[in-house]
């Protein structure tokens, strides 16, 4: 290890960045031999050369440079553009270099390629150091140890040329005012968003029938209107003189129609005490009656439009005369007599309930009326019947 010692620090609040599980400060002499085979000496010395201490937990930073070490934030401002410019050289050169071993075929091209990238990594500038005219940086792969630590600290410095000079100085000012702009037109651009959403909002509802305050003359010029639900239910809720004609009308019907019934009542109840019979009660109609004069309104009923009947001929047949036909007198049946011979004997007799009766005795001479042989016990005319008994030569006349 030669060159002159141009800072010593301490790992506490730092964190080393790496890949593969290496941190990219450990392969310092791969770096450097790449950086100066491939872009030259002044690229390789960007990076200082780390020294590990782990008794006391420090880190000594070398350079093989000489020249007075000073720190970037403490060079006058007429000194920084030039500084910073070189930088900037230095910083874009070695990212090309590590962008072109990224896209190598070669896993170990591509390894080195992505180390050489992560050592432009450093927690500030208060770890930029000059020595003599060149740019030196200490930290190198390290980042602030907090949640979300700031990366890209190189990334701010623009290159500087000779076309430049002095005025590298004020384009790094101009570029932060030119910052500041955005932010304000940021702004401006979030509060036009919100305006416009609560413009939109505000008209959603004026159309939804949503008064809002202030803004009543949406709705009521009808420029947001678009809910015909709600436009409906503001028709119902407005009284129709019709409809409420016709309920006037119904009451005075149902008025009448009680008063009907009542009479009705009373008439039926005359008639059924004139009668004796119970008379019923009268009926209670609970609903009130109208007081004072009653004006039945005229029903409105829509003319109703009746097509014209469309008149269909009738096609009527002929009458046909009924031929006249000869009238034949029914046969007159003037019937034969038939002689019936008396019996001979007592005659059995049937009751009309099925029983036998005792049997009848006629006298056999013709002519006369035969007497009943009935028993001791009187028995009622219902229960025998008395039959007539006509003489033996007496005719029969069975003609209808």
């Amino acid at each position: 290890m030669a060159g002159q010692r141009i800072a010593t620090t301490t790992q506490a609040g730092l964190h080393s960045v790496g890949t593969a599980g290496q941190p990219v400060n450990m392969a310092y002499e791969q770096i450097v031999r790449y950086l100066t085979q491939s872009l030259g000496a002044d690229h390789a010395n960007l990076l200082a050369e780390p020294n590990y201490n782990p008794t006391r937990g420090t880190v000594d930073w070398y350079t093989p440079l000489d020249g007075s070490v000073r720190r970037l934030a403490d060079l006058p401002e007429d000194e920084r553009p030039q500084v910073e410019g070189r930088l900037a050289e230095l910083r874009d050169a070695i990212a090309g270099a590590a962008t072109r071993l990224g896209a190598s075929d070669h896993g170990g091209d591509r390894m080195l390629g992505k180390m050489i990238g992560l050592s432009l990594e450093i927690p500030g500038e208060d770890h930029i150091y000059i020595v003599g005219d060149q740019p030196v940086l200490t930290c190198w792969g390290m980042v602030q140890d907090t949640p979300v630590p700031e990366r890209g600290v190189l990334r701010k410095f623009i290159p500087w040329g000779p076309a430049l000079g002095m005025r590298g100085g004020a384009l790094a000012i101009s570029r932060v005012m030119m910052v500041e702009p955005l932010m304000w037109l940021a702004w401006l651009l979030w509060l036009l968003f919100g305006t416009l959403l609560a413009v939109i909002f505000i008209i959603l509802l004026s159309g939804c029938g949503v008064r809002v305050p202030g803004f009543e003359w949406l709705s009521d010029n009808g420029w947001a209107n678009y809910c015909p639900v709600t436009q409906a239910a503001a028709d119902i809720d407005r009284p129709d003189p019709q409809l409420t004609a016709e309920r006037a009308r119904q009451s005075v019907l149902e008025a009448e129609l009680s008063r009907l019934e009542l009479e009705v009542a009373v008439a039926v109840r005359a008639c059924r005490r004139a009668e004796g019979q119970p008379v019923p009660a009268l009926p209670i109609d609970r609903r009130p009656l109208p007081t004072g004069p009653v004006t039945v309104p005229p029903a409105t009923v829509p003319p109703a439009t009746v097509p014209p009947a469309t008149e269909v001929p009738a096609t009527v047949p002929p009458a046909t005369e009924a031929p006249d036909l000869p009238v034949v007198p029914a046969p007159v049946d003037t019937g034969e007599a038939v002689d019936v011979p008396p019996p001979d004997g007592p005659v059995d007799v049937v009751n009309v309930d099925g029983d036998p009766g005792p049997p009848v005795n006629r006298s056999t001479d013709p002519g006369t009326v035969g007497t009943l042989d009935a028993p001791d016990a009187d028995v009622p005319d219902a229960d025998v019947p008395h039959l007539p008994v006509n003489e033996a030569d007496a005719p029969v006349d069975t003609t209808d």
